[in-house]
């Protein structure tokens, strides 16, 4: 069953090197869309 993955925060919280530097060795990210409002 696929799974969706959110990981927010506000601005400089380091979500883009959480997903890049942990997420990639944990899980298998497939693709990673960055969205900046």
């Amino acid at each position: 069953m696929p799974s969706l993955y959110v990981i927010a925060g506000p601005n400089g919280a380091g979500k883009t090197t959480f997903v890049r530097d942990f997420l990639r060795y944990d899980f298998a990210v497939l693709d990673f869309l960055k969205i900046t409002l």
